[in-house]
């Protein structure tokens, strides 16, 4: 119902505000590859060589549950913008529906629905307002998953970049601190 959607994100935003102190603005010295505005087949290469193709990406990213940005990538990022949530409906097949919100400083939300479909090798594509991005999963577990999205589409927008999320769950978790660190290094080592 509309009262449980509108509770949850009352809670989700407190829960994201605390978030925000302990994690992300910390982080926000962000990792960016070498932007190019297209996917960098380089980086891409160097994924494919080192992330021992996971499979069931979609599956693990729903099973975090609700996930925050834990490296947030500055090219993406206004200054506008407070934090960042997002989760993955359970998949049918290798198509799931995803939804990120993003908390802006004036306490506005914005919700974006999109959708995912699972490649191979930890590869997504996902699609939405008129565009397809590529996503690429370095590594993805439960506590964390370290990615590179680009655009190789002219009806899609932004720059390629590299991210680490977290389960909002597990934020506390003494593991996620070092899959952050992890992420960091990762992303440096591919581009």
């Amino acid at each position: 119902s509309t009262t449980q959607v509108v509770t949850r994100i009352k809670i989700l935003s407190k829960i994201m505000a605390a978030l925000r102190v302990l994690l992300v603005f910390p982080l926000l010295a962000a990792l960016r590859v070498e932007a190019t505005g297209k996917c960098n087949k380089d980086i891409i290469n160097k994924i494919l060589a080192s992330n021992n193709c996971p499979f069931g990406v979609l599956a693990k990213l729903s099973n975090m549950g609700v996930f925050t940005q834990a490296v947030l990538p500055t090219v993406e990022v206004s200054d506008a913008v407070d934090c960042f949530s997002g989760f993955v409906y359970p998949p049918f097949g290798p198509f799931a529906r995803a939804r990120a919100n993003i908390f802006f400083k004036d306490t506005s939300l914005r919700m974006v629905n999109y959708y995912q479909q699972e490649q191979s090798c930890g590869q997504l594509i996902e699609s939405y307002e008129g565009g397809q991005y590529n996503i690429y999963f370095l590594n993805i577990d439960d506590t964390s998953a370290t990615y590179y999205r680009c655009v190789d589409d002219e009806n899609a927008v932004g720059e390629d970049f590299g991210g680490c999320v977290i389960p909002v769950s597990k934020a506390q978790d003494p593991a996620a601190k070092a899959a952050i660190a992890s992420c960091k290094q990762t992303l440096a080592d591919v581009g």
